[in-house]
């Protein structure tokens, strides 16, 4: 099955390097507090303010061994080490479950055979991701890349790219999603 990194680590690559590339100015914390909760469509109206979801989304953020984006990556660890731990979980974010779906569920679901079920001890067929998942895709998206644009030129920095923008924006919600309700994923 190594014909099957190549594949998978184009999507997650693109997303994996991304916490190397932002400014150590950038307070992603404080960034991610704000993506969080700021806006109709923020993670906040789907996964509460403890975390452990509303009547939108059951996924408790408090416990990423049950984030379906973790199982897959561990799945995919399972077949190459060279998977970086919260990649999946960084494209989720950027792309939203819909987008992510329509560029990476196929590829992945071709590739998601028994042999890596079994060596991930999953029992379940892959299925695509909630596609009511916006990740940083919701009405608030334009307001938080001002922010961040604004944040750079405070910080004497160039101005991002969109996807520096992109990025900066899936790694701080991880960020402060870690840091104060998962606690384990980079």
């Amino acid at each position: 099955m190594k014909f099957f990194a190549p594949l998978v680590l184009f999507f997650l690559a693109q997303s994996a390097s991304a916490s190397d590339a932002i400014p150590q100015e950038i307070d992603l914390y404080k960034l991610g507090q704000r993506i969080y909760g700021q806006g109709t469509d923020s993670c906040l109206s789907c996964h509460g303010i403890d975390g452990a979801g509303t009547d939108k989304s059951d996924v408790d953020l408090r416990d990423p061994s049950s984030w379906k984006s973790v199982i897959y990556e561990n799945a995919l660890r399972s077949e190459d080490s060279e998977v970086p731990v919260g990649s999946v979980t960084k494209a989720i974010i950027a792309l939203g479950a819909k987008d992510w779906n329509e560029e990476n569920f196929t590829i992945f679901r071709e590739h998601w055979d028994d042999t890596i079920r079994e060596r991930a001890g999953i029992t379940e067929p892959a299925q695509p991701f909630d596609e009511e998942m916006v990740g940083i895709n919701g009405p608030a998206r334009q307001a938080h890349e001002k922010f961040i644009i604004r944040s750079y030129r405070k910080a004497g920095l160039r101005r991002p790219t969109a996807k520096q923008i992109e990025d900066t924006m899936a790694v701080a919600v991880l960020t402060y999603v870690n840091k104060v309700f998962a606690k384990s994923i980079d």
